[in-house]
């Protein structure tokens, strides 16, 4: 069976090679045997992929979710349509909104997709989503040019059709398929990887001083060669006896002669640009003070997330919402505790918006955790005196220009 597979997968591509989406993974034209195979895997063995890619995933992650129904200009949480709790509270019985979104995001951030099979009932009603992993996966398109899922379970080959697929992609080249990052940056990634390693072989291992042996007198290869085992032997043991007239000058690897915490400096900062992350949101305070560090935070917020946040939302209502639902309802995350700065400038704001009749007492409670207040006016709004319509101060003055004239 696994060679009719193989024969059939070939011929199908043989068929239809200009239809193929292909692998996204596969940049076979940039690939450098000098540099080590770097996949996801391995990307997240090194702490500042990891540290970028937990701060975005958990970030968006645990973002509040919301399904609205559409009233004209008013939206209003659906939390009677299924959809509500799946994507607020639990995608399936195995695991959170958190923990799905979290998984989602990061397979995104690393292989440039993030799939999740939608299950749905005879009504056509979603009952779950699953993620599915983005390494087993193919997309093409069929002899009717339609996007098809192919999805490697331990051997067994299933076919997805797009109805069946929550597909969210970054970055690509046509729209459907999302180049991955680790493939595309593995150079850099490597580079901070030998680094790593660099540190480790030197601290295991150099940080005892490289002896040099010196011996009066001439000497044959192989003489070198056993004085070379016996003395690592001795160096290994603590304990070192010289004899022959033999000197040892040790000499120590300065690391900042080979500026080698510069080089590490520069590759958290290459890590951090091509994730667009901060350093001082993964531990990276080298270069941040009190002023800029809450403007880089904002910058995070805005530049970051929120191109994150949209193209899921795009995503999400694209594939989750039939045709009939589409326009009704939208989905959408919710933003506004990302953005509320310190506690000075967030109540100076609301106080600007409660005097302009923008937002109530109520709502400003609920942005603070607070309980609504029980009296009639909690959810009313209030403007001030002096800031009136401008056609009515026209209208005014016009009576005034008439009394004037009488």
């Amino acid at each position: 069976m696994a060679i009719i597979e193989n024969i059939r997968r070939s011929i199908k591509k043989w068929l239809f090679p200009d239809n193929a989406l292909g692998n996204y993974n596969d940049f076979s034209v940039i690939k450098d045997k000098s540099v080590a195979v770097v996949n996801p895997n391995v990307a997240l063995t090194y702490s500042t992929i990891f540290a970028c890619v937990r701060v975005i995933a958990e970030t968006i992650a645990t973002l509040p979710l919301f399904l609205y129904k559409v009233k004209g200009n008013n939206k209003v949480k659906a939390r009677e349509h299924n959809l509500y709790s799946i994507l607020h509270d639990a995608p399936n019985l195995e695991c959170t909104s958190v923990s799905f979104f979290e998984s989602l995001i990061t397979q995104i951030l690393l292989t440039g997709n993030g799939f999740a099979e939608i299950i749905k009932d005879n009504f056509n009603n979603i009952l779950e989503l699953h993620i599915l992993d983005a390494n087993k996966i193919r997309v093409y398109r069929d002899n009717y040019n339609n996007i098809v899922y192919e999805y490697n379970d331990d051997g067994k080959i299933i076919s997805l059709s797009k109805r069946q697929v929550l597909h969210i992609a970054g970055l690509g080249w046509n729209g459907i398929i999302g180049y991955s990052p680790i493939a595309l940056m593995r150079r850099q990634i490597a580079t901070g990887i030998y680094q790593d390693n660099f540190a480790l072989d030197f601290f295991s291992n150099g940080v005892k001083k490289v002896p040099i042996l010196s011996h009066p007198n001439r000497i044959s290869k192989e003489a070198k060669e056993s004085m070379k085992e016996s003395f690592r032997k001795s160096w290994d043991n603590g304990i070192v006896v010289l004899e022959e007239g033999i000197t040892v000058n040790p000499i120590t690897m300065n690391l900042s002669d080979a500026q080698f915490l510069e080089s590490r400096r520069f590759s958290v900062e290459e890590i951090c640009r091509i994730f667009r992350v901060p350093p001082h949101l993964i531990g990276d305070l080298s270069r941040s003070t009190n002023n800029n560090i809450e403007h880089q935070s904002i910058e995070f917020v805005t530049h970051t997330i929120r191109p994150w946040c949209v193209r899921i939302e795009r995503a999400l209502n694209n594939f989750l919402l039939n045709i009939k639902e589409k326009g009704k309802y939208t989905i959408e995350f919710m933003l506004d505790g990302l953005l509320r700065g310190d506690t000075l400038t967030r109540q100076q704001s609301n106080q600007i918006k409660l005097n302009n009749g923008i937002l109530t007492r109520n709502q400003w409670r609920q942005q603070e955790n607070m309980n609504e207040v029980e009296d009639e006016y909690g959810d009313d709004y209030f403007c001030s005196q002096q800031i009136r319509p401008i056609k009515k101060v026209y209208e005014e003055n016009h009576t005034k220009d008439k009394n004037n004239e009488k």
